[in-house]
């Protein structure tokens, strides 16, 4: 025999610690047969209801509008939504005293169920278009309405993830979105939201009703699900991508408020370097922010630049990304050197769980019966860490974790970092000597060395362009709310192809080698102060947003707005996958028309929800060197940066590009 088949009664792992293949094929077929089950018993139940025999014409108004889409439970909604849809002409009411006999009442149900009732073989669980939509029997459309919502209500929330919770629902739409908040460690969710008003007008969108605006209206109000108060807490079925990328944008976070409590003169002119190069959230503090610091001031004080730099008002926002990454990767590392029946789908669930707090991540592996590896020590887990996150000199960075005494990082009066008294004390440390590195660092070509060059230059460019856009804004801001002026802290976030219609090879680098095609509009975060407040310590910065044209020609004034509450969606900065924070109520491209589109399938670029969430998991997962990474090429240091550049000019030059 080729092998050997594992008896029923053989062992296996706990399910709990094997993955979750909720992805494939069959587990998708069987989600929405069972889904469209559900939802057939709901409108079994909604017609024992409805007065169908008093009032007939109920029935074509429920196959036409009669969605369980709504804030209520799924019978009650399919009841409101035909009740409030009033499109179709009603017709003249039965004549008093002759009533419906029972025989007769009971044929007209049968015959109206009969008209409802899905064929729960029916598990195409690719979205339809929307043509396809409108001949689909209601249960049917019902589904894709309840995915729609989902989708667009949650960022990285793929389709077949989407059925899963649907079905632990039993095809309750809030009771969904809440077991996605429990799952993500979330409280985004929330009903008086713009992106729940956008999900909303994608859900009946994508079922083909003519009027979505005048049902979207007439959903049911919000009831709280009975399951959820009395429902036994399980571990996340989610996948470890979903989870990752949700982590990722916790981490992401913390680098925000990172920048916003450094001194804007020191950051600009020194440690945006040591941010982006050695900036990792582990470390000896349990606060991750403090991690972060320390790591940043660390590597800048004891590896400082070859050259000094002129101050720097941007940074460079999808290598701040691709930091966040790798302290994620860090701290998975250490949880999972520091229990070896810790698995990553694992380690990252306790992350999320955690707030990103590692020594609560621990405690929580122990919590849950994980026994720590025998003859762990602190040092095996910040190596593992350091390895992972592939820092500069990990061999130098563990030494001085285990030989230094760690107590609390100096702050202002604000809450802000002293990073100059910070510096200050690292220096002295006797334990913090560099690491002298053997592996020599290639030299570059002459090649290599100009499109080097590029890069900078083009950074330095779009850099002032940004600038200039951004004062402009703040200026407006200023005039609009008749308040102080703002200074720039820092620029943290940029997308630069907003409305586009096609794709650079090269974010920076040889022009020649671009593809031109002009993206209308870019967005960008940045931090500001009132004008005089960064140099007395009193206020920390705000984090805005603008959208501004990328045409100079153009004389409209961009505008911008303080980041408050929960954030919103950008369906061009998703598709990117880049990390720009949106403000919730304010109206910006990508907000609402791009998703409603893609909830009917008709996108002009044909863009559908797992491009978006293929997007941010691509980003999650590009830790390796970039075109962004060379801007802080070190010629003492950067091994992999030299072999980049001279892979990345001789793949220019062969296209002829140099």
């Amino acid at each position: 025999m080729a092998g050997k088949r594992r008896r029923s009664g053989a062992a296996r792992d706990p399910l709990a610690e094997r993955p979750y293949r909720y992805d494939h094929e069959d587990r998708i077929v069987r989600n929405r047969s069972a889904l469209l089950d559900a939802i057939n018993g709901h409108y079994a139940a909604a017609l024992d209801r409805l007065p169908v025999e008093e009032m007939p014409t109920l029935i074509p108004r429920l196959l036409k509008a009669g969605l369980c889409a709504g804030f209520s439970d799924p019978v009650s909604n399919i009841v409101v939504n035909t009740l409030s849809y009033k499109r179709l002409p009603e017709r003249k009411p039965m004549v008093l005293g002759r009533p419906v006999d029972g025989k007769t009442a009971a044929r007209r149900r049968r015959s109206a169920l009969s008209r409802i009732v899905a064929d729960t073989s029916d598990v195409t669980w690719h979205s339809p278009n929307h043509s396809r939509l409108r001949d689909m029997r209601m249960p049917l459309r019902s589904l894709e309405a309840l995915v729609a919502f989902l989708v667009a209500c949650f960022p990285y929330l793929p389709t077949w993830e989407a059925l899963q919770y649907l079905r632990l629902a039993n095809a309750d739409l809030l009771a969904a979105a809440r077991l996605v908040e429990e799952d993500r460690n979330t409280k985004a969710f929330s009903l008086a939201s713009r992106t729940t008003k956008t999900a909303l007008r994608c859900a009946p969108s994508r079922r083909g009703n003519p009027s979505p605006e005048r049902s979207s209206t007439g959903l049911a109000g919000v009831t709280a699900p009975q399951f959820l108060q009395n429902k036994v807490k399980q571990p996340p079925f989610v996948r470890t991508k979903s989870l990752k990328n949700i982590v990722v944008d916790k981490i992401y976070g913390l680098y925000l408020q990172v920048l916003a409590k450094m001194p804007r003169e020191f950051l600009q002119r020194r440690y945006h370097r040591g941010l982006l190069k050695a900036g990792h959230c582990y470390g000896p503090f349990m606060n991750p922010a403090h991690n972060i610091v320390l790591n940043t001031v660390w590597y800048d004080t004891m590896f400082p630049a070859e050259e000094e730099y002129s101050e720097v008002a941007m940074i460079c926002s999808r290598t701040l990304v691709s930091t966040a990454c790798r302290s994620l990767l860090g701290l998975v590392a250490y949880l999972r050197a520091c229990f070896p029946t810790v698995s990553r789908q694992q380690a990252i669930r306790y992350l999320l769980l955690a707030e990103v707090n590692l020594q609560r991540a621990i405690e929580m592996a122990g919590q849950e019966g994980h026994a720590m590896k025998d003859k762990f020590d602190r040092g095996i887990g910040f190596k593992a860490a350091a390895t992972a996150a592939h820092h500069p000199d990990r061999d130098a960075l563990v030494n001085f974790y285990l030989s230094a005494f760690f107590g609390p990082l100096p702050l202002k009066a604000c809450g802000s970092f002293d990073v100059q008294l910070l510096s200050l004390m690292l220096s002295q440390e006797p334990s913090t000597s560099p690491h002298c590195s053997f592996e020599t660092v290639p030299v570059l070509t002459e090649g290599a060395s100009r499109l080097l060059w590029n890069i900078k230059q083009d950074f330095e460019a779009e850099q002032n362009f940004i600038c200039s856009k951004v004062n402009a804004a703040l200026k407006k801001y200023t005039q609009r709310t008749k308040g102080p002026e703002y200074d720039l802290h820092v620029i943290c976030g940029l997308n630069p192809y907003v409305i586009k219609s096609g794709v650079s090879p090269l974010h920076y680098g040889d022009s020649s080698c671009k593809i031109r095609y002009k993206s209308k509009y870019s967005h960008v975060n940045f931090l500001a102060s009132p004008r005089g407040s960064h140099s007395s310590d009193t206020v920390i910065p705000t984090l805005f947003f603008a959208e501004c044209c990328n045409d100079n020609d153009i004389t409209d004034e961009p505008l911008c707005w303080p980041i408050m509450g929960h954030p919103g969606r950008c369906f061009h900065c998703e598709y990117e996958g880049v990390k720009v924070v949106h403000p919730e109520s304010q109206k910006y491209h990508g907000r609402d028309i791009d998703f409603e589109e893609m909830a009917c399938k008709s996108h002009s670029n044909g863009i559908v929800n797992e491009d978006l969430v293929s997007s941010g998991e691509s980003v999650t997962y590009s830790v390796g060197i970039s075109q962004e990474d060379c801007i802080y090429f070190d010629f003492r240091r950067d091994v992999k940066c030299a072999n980049f550049l001279n892979a990345h000019a001789r793949m220019l030059e062969q296209r002829h590009c140099f």
